[in-house]
């Protein structure tokens, strides 16, 4: 049985590498393609960006000072006052001098609106705060804003101006929210809300 031979001449070379060529180019388009849309889809998943203004309406202090002796005296720790980390006090000292001290706490409402001017009401927000050493506290903050919710938790330094604090959930138009709002003075003892939402 023979088999026949085959001719190989430079025309069907050329020809099958201008049919690989052409296969190459339409595979890398279609890679392209799929490229540009992922972009697409992830420009419509980018981050959000909402910009509101809240301003105080009220304080709540609680004084935890008749519990700040028991803990110089009793605690695991072996530590005494003026020993240990953070800035502490004589339990006797007056809290309107040096405190806030580890363990009190505030209760801060404010009332949100869309303008600067805070003529255009849109909301409310209320900071439950806890101090720990330095003065500072860990606050959640929760804003109720048109029938939705929006959930936020962080330190907090009371002696900046500025803040930011992590986006931890929400409800109806945020349900599961997440990333962050940064907060900067805007006048009128107001402040300037910037929500970046994933």
């Amino acid at each position: 049985m023979g088999f026949g031979r085959q001719r190989v001449t430079v025309s069907s070379v050329a020809g099958r590498a201008l049919v690989l060529v052409a296969a190459a180019c339409a595979c890398a388009a279609l890679l392209l393609g799929i490229a540009r849309s992922s972009i697409a889809a992830g420009d419509a998943n980018a981050a959000t960006r909402v910009v509101l203004y809240m301003a105080p309406v009220r304080a709540m202090f609680v004084n935890n000072d008749d519990d700040e002796s028991r803990g110089d005296i009793n605690n695991p720790f072996g530590t005494r006052e003026g020993e240990g980390p953070g800035k502490g006090g004589d339990a006797d000292e007056d809290e309107a001098t040096g405190g806030p001290f580890p363990g009190d706490s505030a209760l801060y409402s404010f009332t949100v609106y869309t303008n600067r001017g805070q003529t255009a009401k849109t909301g409310s927000a209320v900071f439950t705060c806890r101090y720990a050493f330095d003065k500072d506290a860990f606050c959640n903050a929760s804003f109720h804003l048109k029938g939705s919710l929006l959930f936020a938790a962080g330190p907090l330094d009371f002696g900046a101006s500025r803040f930011a604090l992590a986006v931890t959930g929400g409800s109806g138009t945020y349900a599961g929210a997440s990333g962050e709002v940064r907060a900067a003075p805007s006048g009128k003892h107001g402040q300037r809300l910037t929500f970046v939402l994933d």
